[in-house]
């Protein structure tokens, strides 16, 4: 496939980043927001790369650049890289946290997590070494595939053929969620469930079918965001986090969850910690946040006035507490 320079294209995002860790020959551990998707730390198993979860900033739900930092200066030399991701496709400058990891360990390989994010096609210059991206489901744009990462320098990342099966892919988000219910340990199956099939378009017909939808995509999600605010902002996260979804902070998540679907609707309580049962990490931020945290829909699988009737049924619960 003829791609331009710098940049890796594949149906999933999960496999831009298998075969980014495949090539790195940096020693070491690498470090993982505790808050993360379960299907990274199952890439990192995939690959045999050692990782170690650390907690989230109570602001930023993000990774907390400070515990980095410091764990960086204690163990000099032996941590491989850093994955951070954006909770919640957080837009917000990080390039400074980026910058203080590498005045620790020059040569540590970071990657910018940004597959909740609005889709970018260009490097944002910073000194990451990876800036990841996704359409693929419940995304910012979502097409149900599609993934592609930006790299600041030339891609040291070459394609692997593997097998590949639906059904195994299936049965691991269904061990994902049984593992999160349970609290149980994660055991990896070794099953063909990583789809490494080549995309089936070009990358100039991949990019042009995403812009082509990116204006609409935030329209929706700006129309069905004011309905919500209109009735939870003294419970909703700041704007910064409501481009992947509308996201609200409460101490009876359990009991509005229940409320939610007993009604007729739908929405998510994402992401849990996962130490200890992914791998390990102490993270008792991202364990309290992922009590307390319900995502609203606001793509396309949502309209305003579905949105509307949510929002005064959930406001209507919360007020009490």
């Amino acid at each position: 496939m003829n791609m331009p320079d710098g940049i890796i294209f594949e149906r999933r995002a999960s496999t831009v980043l298998y075969n980014y860790l495949r090539s790195c020959s940096r020693p070491g551990k690498w470090l993982l927001p505790a808050n993360i998707c379960p299907i990274v730390p199952a890439i990192f198993i995939k690959t045999r790369k050692e990782f170690e979860f650390v907690d989230v900033n109570p602001e930023t739900f993000c990774m907390d650049a400070s515990t980095v930092v410091e764990r960086l200066r204690e163990g000099h030399g032996k941590t491989a890289g850093i994955l951070f991701a954006r909770t919640y496709g957080h837009g917000g400058v990080f390039e400074p946290q980026f910058r203080a990891f590498k005045a620790v360990e020059p040569d540590l390989l970071v990657v910018d997590d940004r597959c909740l994010c609005r889709p970018n096609f260009t490097h944002s210059g910073g000194v990451a070494d990876l800036e990841l991206y996704s359409c693929g489901y419940a995304k910012f744009v979502d097409l149900g595939w599609g993934g592609w990462g930006l790299f600041r320098g030339t891609p040291d990342s070459g394609r692997e053929e593997l097998p590949f099966e639906s059904r195994a892919h299936e049965e691991l988000l269904q061990q994902f969620r049984k593992t999160l219910m349970d609290g149980s340990t994660f055991v990896y199956p070794n099953t063909p469930w990583l789809d490494a099939r080549p995309p089936g378009r070009t990358w100039a017909e991949f990019r042009t079918l995403v812009e082509s939808h990116v204006d609409a995509c935030a329209k929706q999600r700006n129309r069905l965001n004011a309905i919500y605010a209109a009735e939870l902002e003294p419970w909703a996260v700041p704007l910064a986090f409501r481009d992947w979804r509308f996201t609200i902070v409460c101490d009876c998540q359990t009991e509005i969850i229940k409320t939610i679907f007993d009604a007729g609707h739908f929405a998510s309580s994402h992401y849990r910690s996962l130490a200890p049962m992914f791998g390990p990490g102490f993270a008792p931020v991202a364990e309290r946040m992922g009590k307390r945290v319900v995502n609203l829909f606001n793509d396309f699988r949502y309209d305003e006035n579905r949105a509307g009737e949510l929002a005064v049924i959930i406001r209507d619960k919360l007020q009490p507490h």
